[in-house]
């Protein structure tokens, strides 16, 4: 086949004309003068500076032209170098999953993931990252050279598999921030032997006196059992113990702490054997979260409204009393207590060093709190809880022919308590693959959202519409919005729980907390309840229930917190419009 014609294209920024004719493109002239001098003009340019082109040799079909300024990137290859693409990696899979079926073996499982460079480039495998404790995988620890084949062996310990089994493996590539592949195994374990619960949960307990905590052990199988303790817990002060019920049938594990317990968090594990052939060692996880130790009272100070100008000012101030206790097993210190009313005065006193101190509150007597007192704010060293909150309540005296039967005051939501606290250490695993959200996790961002719902909550299903709407505003300001799925009345997989999310328009981020574990050691009692926590892992504001308001009640909190005010009360309305507090984003100061 002849080659076509052979054509010679000249980019603006490469024309010898740009300095004696501006900036025009070749082939246009700019006047009489550049018509007339326009050969020596190109003549001095090749002797001075030389032109550099760009050679086409045109196929079948080629000759195209392009507008001014665009090139063919086909066409402009370096010179002196053959025209390729640049060497890159590029990792597949055979297989993207497998399954184990029922898993029987009570010994570990195995299976090898066939990985294939299908690149131009060699590449090294630094990571394979597994979604599930029962399930680890060992990346080749050579290079793969373009071409070549490699392994990933995926090892599956049985006696941690409890029902299903469905887990992700994301492999990454060295330098790279996003995985390259991910592989998945699947199975299901229906084991003869049952604990209920499947773990055994220590959480906001003391270290200094011992707790209890049981599960109960139960046999479904033709064959009678024979539970024993296979391993004690590797870490952790506890001692555990199998209490028989129905020699055979029904057995309790018994776990209790021996203080003193100096950790604020442990996570081990209890291996127990059934006796039954064929039966892998049953793993039961512990976990012991250490409560706070401060305890503050009272926490709502009732302080008697009255009309500015009725009491004289040589009235004196009522004082009110708030005691800081110790019921941990090391001294804490107190640092502040200081009040964000600027009439009242806050003093503080050590009554018994490291263990009890007292805060005196002085109130004038023509005080009027304003709707948005932050109270008094506590502060310690205690690292589990460092700040709390102390609330004040107005009570007005009403004319006598006024005054109505008292009714008790409505109970404030478990939930509401945790404003001001710090967030309890805890770790999910979400549903984007490699995304877990943590007390860690939540350093990492300015504000987190965490929104307790549960998919056949009917009132979750109203209020998701609208916080979906304010995710799409400020998560581009650095909040990061997480729905903790709960289990209510009849509990959801994964996949369930994300088209029920999904039907009412949610794209939230959603961590499944099986068994309600994060959501107890928030006092998520109620669906939804909603959590705003800063980075510093304060809990700022809590919002339980499926408010009408809710967009406008979360805008104007994430605005406050991103701006760095502080956010209204929880119980406090919006103040309107909310369109006029839109929030600015903040100036990128990233390099």
């Amino acid at each position: 086949m002849r080659p076509g014609p052979t054509r010679l294209f000249v980019t603006p920024r490469q024309s010898p004309f740009k300095g004696a004719v501006g900036s025009r493109p070749p082939g246009r002239c700019a006047g009489p003068e550049a018509r007339r001098n326009g050969p020596s003009l190109r003549k001095s340019a090749r002797v001075q500076c030389g032109l550099v082109v760009a050679i086409l040799v045109s196929q079948p079909g080629a000759g195209t032209r392009y507008a001014h300024g665009q090139t063919n990137p086909e066409s402009l290859v370096p010179s002196g170098r053959p025209d390729v693409a640049r060497p890159t990696p590029r990792l597949v899979s055979e297989q993207s999953s497998f399954d184990f079926g029922r898993i029987l073996s009570t010994s570990d499982l195995r299976h090898i993931f066939r990985v294939r460079n299908a690149g131009t480039a060699p590449l090294r495998i630094s990571e394979a990252r597994s979604s599930c404790a029962a399930v680890t995988a060992s990346p080749p620890r050579d290079e793969v050279a373009a071409g070549a084949s490699a392994e990933i062996v995926v090892t599956v310990r049985s006696g941690a598999v409890q029902g299903l089994l469905d887990c992700s493996i994301q492999v990454y590539v060295a330098g790279a921030n996003e995985p390259e592949l991910t592989l998945g195994v699947r199975g299901s374990r229906a084991a003869s032997v049952q604990v209920t619960p499947s773990r055994i949960s220590f959480e906001g307990v003391r270290g200094d006196v011992p707790e209890v905590r049981t599960a109960r052990i139960h046999c479904s199988g033709t064959n009678s059992a024979n539970v024993k303790i296979a391993s004690m817990p590797p870490a952790g002060p506890f001692h555990c113990e199998i209490l028989p019920i129905v020699p055979g049938r029904e057995y309790l594990l018994s776990v209790n702490t021996k203080p003193p317990v100096g950790e604020k968090s442990v996570q081990t594990r209890v291996l127990l054997e059934t006796g039954l052939t064929g039966e892998a060692p049953i793993e039961v996880p512990i976990e012991f979260t250490m409560g706070t130790a401060v305890e503050v009272t009272p926490t709502t100070l009732i302080v008697e409204a009255k009309e500015k100008g009725a009491l004289p000012p040589s009235q004196p101030a009522m004082r009110h009393i708030v005691h800081v206790s110790n019921r941990g097993t090391r001294p804490i210190r107190l640092l502040s207590a200081v009040s964000e009313d600027p009439p009242l005065r806050v003093s503080h006193a050590e009554l018994v060093n490291g263990w009890l101190y007292r805060v005196v509150v002085e109130v004038p007597p023509d005080f009027q709190p304003s709707e948005r007192s932050g109270g008094i704010r506590i502060t310690t060293d205690d690292p589990v809880s460092p700040v709390t909150v102390v609330r004040i309540e107005t009570a007005g005296a009403a004319p006598p022919q006024q005054v109505a039967e008292k009714k008790p005051a409505p109970r404030r939501p478990p939930a509401m308590e945790m404003e001001g606290k710090a967030v309890p250490d805890f770790s999910l695993a979400t549903l984007v693959p490699g995304s877990r959200i943590s007390r860690e996790e939540i350093g990492y961002w300015p504000v987190t959202v965490l929104n307790f719902v549960a998919p056949n909550c009917g009132f979750c299903k109203k209020q998701l519409p609208k916080v979906e709407q304010v995710r799409a505003k400020y998560e581009a300001l650095g909040v990061r919005f997480v729905n903790v799925s709960q289990t209510m009345r009849k509990a959801f997989t994964a996949e369930e729980a994300m088209k029920e999310y999904a039907s009412v328009g949610s794209n939230i981020e959603i961590a499944m907390d099986s068994g309600n574990r994060v959501g107890q050691l928030f006092s998520a009692r109620s669906y939804p309840t909603m959590f705003i926590i800063t980075a510093d892992g304060i809990i700022q504001q809590v919002i339980v229930g499926a408010k009408s308001n809710i967009d406008a009640l979360l805008e104007e909190r994430l605005s406050a917190l991103i701006d760095g005010r502080s956010p209204p009360r929880a119980d406090a309305p919006p103040s309107p419009p909310p369109e006029a507090r839109a929030p600015q984003a903040r100036p990128n100061t990233a390099n």
